[in-house]
């Protein structure tokens, strides 16, 4: 059994590892950010949130508190985000990639609520 205390080290650790991610190669983490978040407990909200919130250098984010800001007319909104994770392979895993794949053929919202 692991001491709290070492747990916490563990904790710092990892995300000062992710911070240095964040900083100097944010591409990885942004690419690669559905396998950190599928095996990063829901518990730990900063580290997933450090993963979440990498972007490409290249890329300039809009200031939110623009009046008027209209999100869909973005050039950003039109680029499919860079996956390299298998998604498919995680909801087949969880056993919802048919369900998945049905309600993108219907588009019906109640489709997962049944």
């Amino acid at each position: 059994m692991l001491h709290p205390l070492q747990i916490h080290s563990l904790y710092k650790g990892t995300l000062r590892v992710l911070l240095v991610l964040l900083h100097d190669f944010p591409e990885f983490l942004g690419d690669n950010h559905f396998s950190f978040c599928d095996v990063i407990p829901s518990s730990c909200i900063q580290m997933r949130n450090v993963i979440l919130s990498a972007f490409p250098r290249n890329m300039r984010l809009p200031d939110p508190s623009t009046p008027n800001l209209k999100i869909d007319l973005l050039p950003e909104m039109h680029r499919s985000p860079h996956i390299f994770s298998e998604v498919d392979a995680a909801l087949k895993a969880k056993q919802m990639k048919s369900d998945v794949d049905e309600y993108l053929k219907v588009m019906l919202v109640s489709y997962f609520l049944n």
